[in-house]
């Protein structure tokens, strides 16, 4: 299991009790309650793209680095498409700012 930071949306609070749950294709989500403003909810978290999997589609279960590396317009078409959530495209955006800094570092 990876290691990320959990916040609260509505407070900032790091105090959270959290229940992670790991679903069949990885993906980690994490049920969480604040212990300052008592928000329940999925409460954002830090997580790399390394250790992200995708969620859906044709790539489940694949870290988004890996993605990026082997099919970058797929990368670029879910940063691109209106009907994605915006978490999952800043997870890409940094998968492939991570990607684009790698290359320019192996010359």
């Amino acid at each position: 299991m990876s290691s990320f930071k959990v916040v609260c949306k509505t407070c900032a609070s790091e105090n959270v009790e959290c229940v992670p749950k790991q679903y069949s294709n990885g993906t980690l989500h994490i049920r969480a309650k604040c212990r300052m403003c008592s928000t329940q909810d999925n409460l954002a978290h830090n997580e790399l793209p390394s250790d992200f999997k995708m969620p859906f589609g044709k790539h489940i279960g694949k870290a988004l680095t890996e993605i990026v590396r082997t099919d970058r317009a797929y990368a670029e078409w879910i940063i691109n498409d209106s009907s994605f959530k915006p978490n999952l495209k800043d997870k890409f955006l940094e998968a492939l700012s991570q990607s684009q800094l790698s290359e320019s570092t192996n010359f």
